[in-house]
């Protein structure tokens, strides 16, 4: 947390002169092709922020920075790789992948696939009210509490779960059959609720998520070198799994930035994005608010340093990709048997 207000107190000595300057304008060239590039305005220290990453990286995540990529204004202004990956390079970005599902959720609802964030999860699995492990209280859960990580359902022996999600033909109803540690919407509970969402959202859709995914998503956005995994049963992962480039990162962010806006067609309801925004909450719909010094600011977030930090006020985001040093992942496999 120290760090991020170290990065937050630069950011706002940068937004104090960017208000001396004209306020920025989105730019007239989408990158679904390509980026449009150009320098950073004097205010916006690119190269402090390349070293404060490379320092935060190296002593405090024990991580190595891979990549690290910053827009402003609809422009690249910054873009360097390390460690042997280069701009074609895709990247395991872990749970960024979460922020993937959020946006096919929105998307989802926009073409009438679901009612709307209220509609109970129970409604595409109504299998589970003769499942074992059936309780009243399930019936409360909706998509929105998948979204916010807010299910209530307890995964604390997650590894009985996983083995059971991967291989079933029924991978979503599996989560009807653990207990509940809370009423739905009451707690937020980091877990697998995003893996059930995406498997919701093909039981929606009545189609493989990637391939949806990649006709409404991927597709008009540009972004070609997604891969995601899918469970041994065919169905895709929600949680984790996908591999993409930091610029196909970057053009999600800008998605984002833009509130589901992409060359004149709206990909992603713009009502939906306002609401997946945390605001003052720690956690949106699967993203993470990222500095309380600036407003509005959220970030989607992947282990061992996948970022995608959005900062509307700026118009600036900031994407990077990184891994764990062998050393230290040596030490966290041994400390950590079980892995992710």
């Amino acid at each position: 947390m120290r760090t991020k207000k170290i990065l937050a107190i630069l950011l706002t000595l940068a937004l104090a002169f960017a208000l001396l300057s004209p306020m920025a304008h989105a730019a007239s060239s989408w990158p679904t092709e390509d980026f449009q590039t150009g320098r950073a305005p004097l205010w916006l220290p690119t190269r402090m922020i390349h070293a404060f990453q490379v320092m935060r990286n190296t002593f405090i995540e024990g991580t190595r920075l891979n990549s690290l990529l910053i827009m402003h204004n609809g422009a690249l202004v910054f873009e360097r790789y390390f460690n042997g990956y280069c701009a074609d390079t895709p990247h395991y970005v872990a749970s960024v992948t979460k922020a993937v599902v959020t946006a096919l959720t929105g998307i989802a609802i926009a073409d009438g696939y679901i009612e709307s964030t209220d509609q109970a999860v129970v409604d595409f699995f109504p299998e589970a009210r003769d499942m074992p492990g059936w309780e009243a209280s399930k019936a409360d859960m909706t998509v929105e509490h998948l979204l916010r990580m807010q299910s209530g359902i307890d995964f604390s022996d997650w590894e009985a779960f996983w083995d059971a999600f991967w291989y079933s033909d029924n991978p979503g109803a599996v989560l009807f059959t653990l207990p509940q540690r809370s009423a739905p919407g009451t707690e937020f509970y980091y877990s697998w609720d995003t893996d059930v969402l995406a498997f919701l959202l093909e039981r929606a859709i009545g189609r493989n998520l990637f391939e949806y995914a990649q006709e409404t998503l991927f597709g008009p956005l540009g972004m070609t070198s997604v891969e995601w995994v899918s469970t041994d049963a065919g169905f895709t992962m929600g949680g984790w799994g996908i591999d993409m480039t930091p610029r196909d990162m970057m053009r999600f962010g800008y998605l984002f930035l833009n509130y589901g806006e992409w060359d004149g067609e709206q990909i992603v309801p713009a009502e939906f994005i306002a609401a997946a925004q945390p605001g003052n909450e720690q956690y949106g719909f699967n993203v993470w608010r990222y500095s309380r010094l600036f407003r509005g600011s959220y970030e989607a977030a992947g282990m061992n340093g996948q970022k995608i930090i959005i900062i509307p006020g700026l118009d600036l985001i900031i994407v990077r990709t990184a891994d764990v040093w062998p050393f230290i992942r040596n030490v966290g496999a041994f400390l950590w048997p079980w892995g992710r």
